[in-house]
């Protein structure tokens, strides 16, 4: 349950981080010893009494750090707006209630349609915070139990540390949705739900009901109907730092969850294994494991922890959750782990019991697919992203196309391991442990590169091409792209299909440390095949047009480019607005700190479906 963050409510366990000095150290905990750490409680809270001064002299009775701001910094929980309810959940079709007031369409048309607009975001003050979208106020700060620590250089205490070094706490991306639960002894109605986690700063999530802003206020009540649940590594050791973002889902047995990889570095077996957490369970205090029960673990048995220094531990990446036949329930789960393999899992059945990977048996599961560059596994940590096949084979069950780059950025060896890498489309429809042999390659064309555009603009290096080799998908199962321009590219940002196309980005770090990080390529390649296109994607040449000037030619021949540089940093997530006129316009933010700009224009349209409706969530 939840509690107010004061003194008299949090437990011992949590005061005994509060009570740890810079030096490790506990200060006493009888009479009034503990007022350094209540002191540091209030600190946490806001209070500023104890910061020491600019020229690092005490001001107040103690010697905390001097912050620049009360809000620690955000990085990669991205601030999420919420107002009124905009998700598309059925009103007239089971297992969808259907009565009079509990449709999903009374619930927008009720009082959450003129809810408090808000913005929720977690920080790296140890934080989700809650904030009035009009006002900039702050309505509520969340703590998570699983980044209280009474290690030395964790927890709370630290960020009161004169000290203190960057760390992580409440870092992951925010996922919010509109689900039909029960919140302890209230009846079940529609509710909206955030979920939050730590990311690096913690091996934890959380789950808030965020439906009435109105109700969350500093007192007891609210904060336990706030607090739906936590779940960490002490409900699971299999459980590691929450690198991989969860999917709030409808499921076959009627129930709500959110489905998540197990992460990186858990404690458990060292297996990648797929987590689905009940969003009504644990009501009595404690997580039980099973069918019909809190929580599911699929194992996918790939990885262990036998090893020394767990050379052989895996985790599973963030999952992609698909309808098959768009009734808006779960059918599939896509996800890849850090030892290469695609697995896909099959939760089609009302029965849990029957949940599990999709090919191979339970003692011995098999992926969809392995991914490898001659003998080395390929580490695959984003997103994948899916479509029904294009010609819609048919006996061909699920007949869906899956997409997912390789590479990753997660230790500090990364950035400069330059082991070649790749981008993936790959053809799931009942064979399994595919690799790319079975796949048709699409390469990098050479040749000087100039604008088509009559100025001789030089375009060098800043674009790329690719060849457009048919895939017969009678004797192949797809296509790859190896990213061998530039040495150490990668993929580790999540791939998006729109208009017929798969858009990834690609990363190139380097260690200059006047820099941004590196550089990378905004790429895109046709859904069926991988290859290029006949017409221009993006206004290359910035005139507000895609027309035969945004076109390239080398040697003598003309192309559309397949990718264009991005010099603001690494190019992070990226996003697609319509602007009216039938062109969008494609918005990617870089580790430079600016956000780019470009107009774009998707040949065609096929209808391909998304199957990844989950991606209309707020």
């Amino acid at each position: 349950k939840g509690v107010p963050f004061l003194w008299t409510s949090i437990t011992d366990e949590q005061k005994n981080d509060l009570r740890v000095n810079p030096d490790g150290s506990s200060s006493e905990t009888d009479g009034d010893n503990d007022a350094k750490a209540k002191a540091r409680l209030l600190y946490i809270r806001g209070q500023r009494t104890d910061e020491v001064t600019n020229n690092g002299s005490k001001k107040g009775i103690y010697s905390f750090r001097k912050r620049d701001s009360l809000l620690g910094d955000i990085v990669h929980s991205t601030p999420v707006f919420v107002q009124k309810p905009e998700l598309f959940w059925p009103s007239s079709a089971a297992p969808f209630p259907t009565g009079a007031g509990q449709t999903y369409n009374d619930f927008k048309k009720g009082v959450a349609k003129s809810r408090q607009a808000m913005v929720y975001t977690g920080a790296n003050d140890g934080m989700l915070h809650a904030f009035n979208a009009l006002t900039g106020s702050e309505v509520f700060a969340y703590i998570p139990n699983s980044v209280f620590s009474s290690e030395k250089t964790e927890g709370l205490h630290f960020l009161t540390d004169i000290g203190y070094a960057h760390r992580y706490y409440v870092d992951m991306p925010i996922v919010i949705s509109d689900v039909y639960i029960k919140n302890r002894n209230q009846p079940e109605q529609w509710r909206t739900v955030l979920i939050g986690g730590g990311r690096k700063g913690a091996r934890g999530l959380f789950a808030l009901d965020i439906t009435d802003p109105a109700e969350l206020s500093q007192n007891t009540t609210s904060a336990t109907n706030l607090v739906l649940w936590e779940f960490d590594y002490t409900d699971d050791p299999n459980l590691g730092f929450t690198y991989s973002e969860p999917s709030v889902v409808r499921l076959n047995n009627g129930r709500w969850a959110a489905i998540f990889g197990n992460g990186y570095n858990s404690t458990g077996d060292g297996t990648a294994s797929l987590f689905i957490v009940f969003l009504d369970g644990a009501e009595d205090g404690k997580w039980d494991e099973g069918a019909g029960k809190d929580y599911i673990r699929i194992t996918t048995k790939a990885g262990s922890n036998e090893l020394s220094n767990c050379d052989d531990c895996n985790g599973l990446s963030s999952p992609l959750s698909v309808d098959l036949n768009a009734d808006k329930v779960i059918d599939r789960v896509y996800a890849g782990d850090l030892q290469g393999n695609m697995w896909a899992f099959d939760l089609s059945s009302s029965n849990a019991s029957n949940w599990g990977v999709t090919y191979g048996t339970q003692e011995s599961p098999k992926p969809l697919f392995i991914a490898k560059h001659g003998d080395k596994r390929q580490p695959i940590t984003n997103k994948p992203a899916a479509a029904k096949h294009p010609e819609a084979i048919a006996d061909n069950d699920p007949d869906v196309l899956v997409y997912f780059g390789t590479g990753q950025y997660l230790t500090d060896e990364d950035p400069s391991n330059k082991e070649t890498q790749s981008f993936y489309g790959v053809w799931d429809h009942g064979e399994d442990s595919l690799t790319s042999s079975d796949l048709v390659e699409q390469k990098f064309l050479s040749g000087t590169a100039r604008a088509n555009d009559n100025t001789n603009k030089n375009v060098t290096n800043q674009v790329r091409i690719l060849t457009d080799e048919e895939v017969d998908y009678s004797s192949k199962q797809g296509w790859f792209i190896d990213l061998t321009l530039e040495k150490g590219e990668r993929v580790v940002i999540n791939p998006l299909v729109f208009g017929g196309l798969v858009f990834f980005n690609t990363w190139i770090p380097n260690s200059d440390p006047c820099g941004a990080g590196g550089f990378g390529f905004q790429m895109h390649a046709d859904l069926l095949n991988g290859g290029s296109t006949d017409e221009a994607v993006f206004d290359l040449n910035e005139d507000g047009n895609i027309d035969s000037k945004d076109l390239v030619v080398i040697d003598g021949k003309t192309y559309a480019p397949n990718a264009h540089m991005f010099t603001y940093g690494l190019p992070l997530d990226f996003g697609i607005m319509g602007s009216g006129d039938g062109f969008y316009e494609f918005f990617v933010t870089g580790t430079g700190g600016e956000i780019n700009q470009t107009r774009t224009k998707p040949p065609r349209v096929r209808k391909t479906g998304r199957l990844s409706w989950q991606e209309l969530r707020q």
